[in-house]
């Protein structure tokens, strides 16, 4: 007789949704990350901008070139808005799919836990069942040798 936990195909389905929590988080962070690095380029290019627009302020500078430098900026401006909005969407997607995996991941060390019970009470069984017939065995040897 082998140790058979009757969980066990309930215990494998929460371990794969685990995974596959664990695959769309690694997949949703990596965006987020990269929603991050674009936003700071946006960032980076916006301060860019504004440097050479005073630059070029500081020198003649025609009403039309100012424009054009004005409507940079606030076109950059837009994209970071956006951007922000995108990347706090994504990162409260985030948020509860690590809320889900932390409950997934407990409710599988959960079952992990009731097995590793179970198998210790099967295994104390199977010894008590040994010693019993250790037991039987000598009783019949010695009444047949006394």
């Amino acid at each position: 007789m082998s140790f058979d936990f009757r969980l066990d195909r309930v215990m494998r389905i929460a371990e794969s949704e685990r995974k596959n929590f664990e695959s769309q988080y690694q997949v949703l962070y990596d965006r987020l990350e990269k929603i991050a690095h674009q936003l700071l380029a946006l960032m980076e290019e916006k301060k860019r901008t504004q440097s050479d627009l005073e630059k070029k302020m500081r020198k003649a500078m025609t009403i039309d070139s100012m424009r054009l430098q004005l409507i940079d900026v606030e076109t950059t401006d837009r994209m970071i808005d956006e951007q922000t909005l995108i990347y706090n969407r994504s990162k409260r997607q985030l948020e509860q799919l690590r809320v889900k995996l932390h409950e997934k991941t407990i409710e599988v060390k959960k079952y992990e836990n009731m097995r590793e019970k179970k198998k210790e009470v099967y295994n104390q069984e199977v010894k008590k069942d040994e010693m019993k017939l250790m037991d039987e065995v000598a009783a019949l040897r010695a009444v047949s040798h006394g």
